[in-house]
C-alpha cells in the first residue's frame, strides 16, 4: 500500500498518524477493500457527500453570525437613535412648558415682568454710577 501523500503530519502527532495508518491498512486487508474498486468510489462518494454537508453546515454557521453581528448593530444604532430623539422630545416639553408657564399664566406674566423690571432697576443703577463717575464724583458711598 502507498502512503498519503497530501495528507500533512504535524510533527506533535507523528506517532498517533502512524498509529491511524497501521489500523487503516489491517483493516483494508481484513475487509479487502483494496480489491473492490466499488467500494473505493462509493467510500468516496460518502466522503465527498459528508464533506459538503459539513462545508454548508459551516457555511450556514458563518452567516448566521454575520446575521446576529449585524442585528446586534442594529439595535446599538436603534437604540442611541431613540435616545436622542426622547432627548429632543423631554428638551421640546420643558421649552414648551416654561413657554407656557411664563406667557400664559398670571403668574407667569407676573414673574415674567418682575424679572424685566429688576432688570431695567440694575441697568439704571449703573446708569448713574457711570453719570457719576464722569462728572468725577468717586465718592458715592
Amino acid at each position: 500500500m502507498e502512503e498519503d501523500d497530501d495528507v500533512v503530519i504535524l510533527e506533535s502527532n507523528v506517532h498517533e498518524v502512524a498509529t491511524l495508518r497501521r489500523h487503516n491498512r489491517l483493516l483494508m486487508t481484513l475487509c479487502g477493500i483494496a480489491v473492490y474498486p466499488e467500494v473505493v468510489r462509493a467510500a468516496i462518494c460518502v466522503q465527498t457527500s459528508v464533506r459538503s454537508w459539513w462545508a454548508r453546515r459551516e457555511a450556514s454557521r458563518r452567516r448566521r453570525a454575520r446575521l446576529a453581528v449585524r442585528s446586534a448593530f442594529r439595535d446599538v444604532v436603534a437604540y442611541a437613535t431613540h435616545r436622542r430623539v426622547h432627548r429632543a422630545i423631554v428638551a421640546l416639553q420643558s421649552h414648551a412648558r416654561g413657554y407656557l408657564l411664563r406667557h400664559k399664566t398670571i403668574l407667569g406674566r407676573a414673574v415674567t415682568r418682575a424679572i424685566m423690571y429688576s432688570r431695567d432697576v440694575v441697568e439704571y443703577e449703573v446708569a448713574l454710577l457711570r453719570m457719576s463717575f464722569a462728572r468725577g464724583q468717586h465718592d458715592v458711598f
